[in-house]
């Protein structure tokens, strides 16, 4: 597995764990374990695909890199 190198600022997004995808869908409630889907993975609701978030405000990179 590739390591991802995180620049100073920002972290590895705790939702995912760096991965930019989750397992259970975005529109289900914390509590349930079970569903059926024909997707098996989503994007990630936190860092929205992007694997890291920032330190101060949470929110993901932008894709215009003003960040």
């Amino acid at each position: 597995m590739e390591e991802i190198k995180i620049p100073n600022g920002w972290q590895k997004c705790p939702k995912c764990d760096g991965q930019g995808t989750v397992l259970k869908p975005p529109y289900l409630a914390g509590e349930i374990q079970h569903w059926t889907s024909s997707d098996t993975q989503h994007q990630c609701s936190v860092c929205k695909g992007k694997k890291i978030i920032n330190i101060i405000t949470g929110l993901p990179p932008t894709d215009n890199g003003k960040d």
